[in-house]
């Protein structure tokens, strides 16, 4: 969209709508057969915010995205769509080993491939982004989520975050570096964590991290090669 349109577009929205833009909620908010309990069903948004929120997480399915995406549309004043998004961390419908397994093969290209796949499959389902790679340097097994990352060493994490991130936005078979562009086959990428999440002291999760500067800087250095 033309920049002048887009400012156009700006002005026209209300601040509620503006505010909603920001606004990320989970498909339960949009799904009739969902069962809202605990915080979430007692703690309920303001119907304007599920109204004119921005994004949506961890919806799947072709079919219900579209049924989701049609009805917002039809009451949004501006008819701006919902960004469908999701953990599409080791694959889409085909289940790929973890990112931590795919590490360990020290095959870059392939893990560019596999990437590719889980971004064509997402894509046909609907979902626009997904939350990887995960960048955190991991070197405490005792963290849950070491899982999703490339593991202790900064230097591999740059590089298979690097073409992972590459197989995801690249699309239809064709390079896409210096390309702002996502082709219809391709998702967005978010290079999330970073950084010093995966440092948890005793791998608890959301515990404090103690890390000195010299460490962080390294790790900080290596990860975009």
């Amino acid at each position: 969209m033309e920049i002048h349109k887009l400012q156009q577009l700006l002005s026209e929205m209300s601040l509620q709508e503006k505010i909603g833009q920001m606004v990320q909620l989970t498909g339960v908010y949009f799904d009739k057969e969902a069962v809202l309990t605990g915080v979430v069903g007692e703690q309920l948004p303001p119907e304007w915010v599920i109204q004119y929120a921005g994004s949506v997480l961890g919806v799947i399915g072709k079919e219900k995205i579209c049924d989701i995406q049609s009805k917002y549309m039809e009451q949004h004043p501006h008819h701006i769509p919902l960004l469908f998004m999701a953990d599409v961390i080791h694959g889409c419908r085909t289940i790929f080993p973890i990112p931590l397994g795919q590490a360990c093969s020290f095959h870059p290209e392939l893990v560019e491939k596999m990437a590719w796949h889980a971004a064509a499959e997402s894509a046909a389902e609907g979902i626009k982004a997904t939350f990887s790679p995960m960048m955190d340097v991991s070197r405490d097994p005792r963290w849950g989520r070491i899982m999703e990352s490339f593991g202790e060493d900064p230097f591999l994490s740059g590089v298979m975050g690097t073409v992972m991130l590459r197989g995801y936005q690249k699309g239809n078979g064709n390079d896409q570096k210096g390309s702002r562009e996502i082709p219809e086959s391709g998702i967005a990428g978010c290079l999330k964590h970073f950084a010093g999440y995966g440092a948890v002291n005793a791998g608890r999760e959301y515990n404090d991290v103690e890390i000195s500067q010299r460490t962080y800087t390294m790790c900080s250095n290596f990860l975009f090669v």
